[in-house]
């Protein structure tokens, strides 16, 4: 008897990969200190808060804080701009098209640190993030001590998974949320709309090294415009440098992907407090959006692997004692290790 050929395999199509949605997801740029203050009252009644810090470079003791992200629910989340456009008068440049005058302080910085030191101090709240070690140590260069940093992305992501080598805020959207997060060159490819990189100082343009009150102080300002900070990429020319992710901890520019678009501007350049305020906080209160929805993806995939004992007695505390460490530094006496390489010189010759 003839057999009936078996009834062929649908092929189910892959999801389709969204993006940033401003029907769905709400995002808000905050201008004000009663948006501050609400912000920070709905993250004290969450009890958990996402927050992530964009920054003018990718080493936390010399670049200067551009502004914060928070979240406290899917879909939801804000920025707090510290520095950032501003016009001719030195309001900020709200516009995404034409120049701005220059940058220059947005939100009011000694209020918005009164407001947020309390709330990340407190270990009742749990601070989540992507890469949380840098902006543990961003925030503590800005007189903020983050007090409960309870769960890194990141690492989880490691700890689901090790053998992927794909832990960027980028890749795990793709994989776990299906969604193609905004990109940083995308911010940087209309150089015409970036700030100029001038101070604008109650709206008088300040030449590049001139001490501007409340933005020259090593803790307040980090660098000085008349010098690059330290860039993401070790890179004199003006070629076309892939600009994934350097405004921030996630991934230097060195690292990004193949593709993912690209910019003409020197690395010293690409400054986030350059980019339009609304477009750098759709961006950035993305980040914080895309880590809530992170968290909620990978901490059943943590239980799933039996990882919840080594990320929470191990892995977190780590990120903390890492993050001290390394913003302490440490003390080398030159006179001591040239007098071993001495020591060590005269023991290789006898051989």
């Amino acid at each position: 008897p003839v057999q009936a050929s078996p009834e062929p395999q649908k092929t189910l199509a892959p999801p389709e990969v969204v993006g940033y949605d401003p029907t769905i997801q709400k995002y808000e740029v905050v201008l004000d200190m009663e948006g501050v203050g609400r912000w920070v009252d709905a993250i004290r009644k969450a009890g958990v808060c996402v927050i992530d810090t964009e920054t003018d470079g990718l080493d936390p003791h010399g670049s200067r804080l551009a502004g914060i992200s928070l979240s406290a629910a899917a879909n939801t989340a804000c920025y707090l701009p510290r520095w950032g456009p501003v016009d001719e008068a030195g309001k900020p440049w709200l516009a995404d098209r034409g120049q701005p005058a220059g940058i220059g302080a947005i939100l009011p910085e000694g209020e918005v640190r009164a407001l947020l030191k309390p709330l990340l101090e407190d270990p009742a709240i749990r601070l989540v993030g992507q890469n949380i070690k840098f902006d543990y140590q961003m925030l503590k260069a800005w007189g903020v001590t983050m007090a409960n940093p309870w769960f890194d992305t990141m690492i989880a992501a490691w700890l689901v998974d090790t053998t992927t080598n794909m832990y960027t805020m980028d890749d795990l959207a793709r994989v776990l949320l299906n969604y193609r997060t905004i990109h940083i060159a995308d911010l940087f490819a209309d150089t015409g709309s970036l700030a100029p990189l001038t101070v604008m100082a109650g709206g008088t343009a300040m030449p590049a090294k001139a001490a501007v009150p409340g933005m020259a102080s090593e803790l307040d300002f980090g660098f000085d415009f008349g010098e690059a900070p330290k860039p993401a990429v070790q890179s004199a020319t003006a070629t076309e440098v892939p600009a994934e992710d350097t405004a921030d901890g996630d991934e230097s520019a060195a690292e990004a992907k193949p593709g993912r678009g690209k910019t003409k501007l020197k690395p010293e350049e690409m400054l986030f407090s350059r980019i339009p305020l609304m477009k750098g906080g759709i961006y950035s209160a993305e980040d914080a959006d895309i880590t809530w929805r992170l968290w909620q993806a990978l901490e059943p995939r943590l239980t799933a692997v039996g990882g919840d004992k080594l990320f929470r007695e191990v892995e977190m505390p780590l990120v903390v004692l890492l993050a001290e460490m390394e913003f302490q530094g440490m003390v080398l006496k030159p006179g001591a290790l040239q007098s071993f390489s001495a020591e060590l010189a005269g023991r290789l010759a006898i051989y």
